[in-house]
């Protein structure tokens, strides 16, 4: 008979914690959130003006799982989650502990309980936003991360306190305020030019392009956080417009664009105006970056426009709505207003912004970073000349090289069947067949035939071993630098990202239409085949 750890403290608290399941300690002390995990949570509650008095706390489920795992009970690893008959019984005691409480919020810790009462998944998505609960319904809820995870990844720490302070405001009343964004869609070229062309005379616009297939899906343009008009020019398979009327709508927002008098602001907007430039020629003057200016705050937490949303923002999380189009090909009209919104938010997270870096002192700092964006742009759209001639000379030498190294590998293994890109295959044959003891990577705990792995082995003169480093050094080379996509006018380009990195030092890639490559690592034997111009 499993011991059962019921829910403790007052049912009138105006906050009741729900956990997913008792630890051992639990179970031990009869309490949810004692020893190490509790003492993380109670911490974390006081450095926010809160305490446990102040809750109720339960559990999703009352018993502790078998070996700790949950699975048995509610199972989220699948695609449709599973609820075992045991866990549906969890799950109705649950909902009428609930609602015997007064509590103005429900806090969801961690994911199971997030699925509890919301029914949605992924903890780390939903984390901070205020929603309802699904039973009893209605009730202002607001997940956090599980303290165990913290333990696990003490970044998440920051982003759990933001998002107790917020519970401890909200706690105060019953009622979901959440802010109302007027979002428009306008396919009509009269009224979009119209509407372009009054955001001439405004201080300030939120900005954001949607891109598939190299070319411009929709754009958005916010002229307040609260209210954002979203212009599609593909939509149900066609285009929106006439190749006349588009291109003087595309004349209307170069104009507003390069305007230096209107300030664009917008998340990653070097990606954006990179865009424009390259496929249109569009020039974008006077840009404020939400994205630059976080990672100058805060360089070490993520900076993606859903983790700014949820500290900077009451608005509950919304990324996958985008992500829902691309993939499942969701209604056009969802899509577009998904890019309305984003324009409103970067008008909303701006100011908070601007204010924190006025008070770090690192307004300056950001300014520098952001004015990178032009002569980025400039080298990114220059690119480099290249010996093309020479090129494919090498990249023919370097296939034969390749197939030489494969045949003697063989050769030497015995064992033509063997592909010498496969890490399954290589570790089958030498891990199982062979019977070498496997070597363990630090990152995964698990058995790897990696670079150091190899090495290791060719140290011990195993079979196969140093014809294999010769084999991986030699393919990649070709891969990822003679085998390299130019564009079409013959020249080497690759994009910068002006926060890639938490040290504030630049980051390379593939261009945006994904040619060329990471321009800040090509190694000599790469660098030989540039050439001036």
């Amino acid at each position: 008979m499993p011991k059962l750890v019921p829910g403790i403290g007052s049912l009138n608290s105006k906050i009741v914690l729900i956990g997913e399941a008792p630890g051992a300690t639990e179970e031990q002390q009869g309490k949810p959130f004692v020893g190490q995990v509790g003492y993380v949570l109670d911490k974390l509650l006081a450095e926010s003006g809160l305490n446990r008095n102040m809750c109720y706390i339960t559990n999703v489920v009352k018993e502790r799982p078998p070996n700790n795992d949950i699975k048995p009970f509610i199972d989220l690893s699948k695609k449709t989650p599973y609820v075992s008959q045991l866990g549906k019984i969890y799950l109705n005691s649950l909902y009428e502990e609930l609602a015997e409480t007064k509590a103005n919020i429900f806090v969801p810790i961690g994911d199971i309980a997030l699925f509890a009462l919301t029914g949605l998944k992924h903890i780390t998505k939903w984390r901070g936003s205020i929603l309802t609960s699904i039973s009893p319904k209605g009730v202002k809820t607001i997940p956090i991360i599980h303290p165990a995870a913290i333990l696990r990844n003490y970044m998440f720490i920051h982003p759990t306190k933001i998002d107790l302070r917020r519970i401890a405001k909200e706690c105060e009343f019953p009622e979901i305020a959440l802010s109302k964004r007027a979002l428009y869609i306008d396919g009509d070229f009269d009224t979009a030019v119209a509407y372009v062309s009054s955001c001439m005379n405004v201080e300030e616009i939120g900005f954001d392009i949607e891109t598939s297939r190299d070319q411009v899906t929709c754009l958005a343009i916010a002229k307040s956080p609260y209210e954002a008009v979203c212009i599609p020019f593909y939509s149900k398979g066609k285009h929106v417009f006439s190749e006349v009327l588009e291109a003087s709508l595309w004349y209307e927002v170069a104009k507003l664009l390069s305007n230096p008098n209107v300030t664009k602001i917008g998340q990653n907007i070097h990606f954006d105006a990179s865009f424009l430039f390259d496929r249109y020629g569009i020039i974008t003057n006077n840009i404020e970056d939400t994205m630059i200016a976080h990672s100058v705050l805060m360089p070490d937490l993520p900076k993606g426009l859903d983790f700014l949303t949820s500290i900077y923002t009451r608005e509950p999380y919304y990324k996958d709505e985008g992500k829902r189009w691309f993939k499942l090909g969701m209604d056009d009209d969802e899509f577009f207003q998904y890019n309305a919104k984003d324009a409103a938010i970067v008008m909303e997270i701006w100011p908070i912004l601007k204010h924190d870096l006025e008070r770090q002192g690192n307004l300056e700092a950001y300014q520098r970073q952001r004015d990178l964006q032009q002569p980025l742009m400039y080298i990114q759209t220059k690119g480099f000349r290249l010996n093309n001639a020479r090129l494919e000379r090498r990249r023919i030498a370097a296939v034969r090289l390749v197939d030489y190294i494969v045949k003697k590998f063989h050769q030497e293994i015995k064992d033509d069947t063997i592909n010498p890109a496969s890490p399954k295959q290589l570790m089958d044959f030498y891990y199982i067949k062979i019977g070498i003891k496997p070597y363990i990577s630090r990152q995964t705990h698990k058995p790897t035939i990696d670079e150091e792995a190899l090495k290791r082995l060719a140290r011990r003169n195993i079979i196969g071993t140093r014809i294999l480093l010769s084999y991986r050094y030699y393919a990649k080379f070709l891969g990822t630098y003679l085998d390299v996509k130019l564009d079409s006018d013959g020249r080497l380009r690759g994009s910068f990202n002006i926060v890639g990195t938490t040290s504030g030092r630049l980051s390379s890639s593939k261009s945006v239409f994904g040619t060329g490559m990471n321009m800040q690592t090509l190694p000599g034997e790469m660098k030989v085949f540039l050439e001036a111009d």
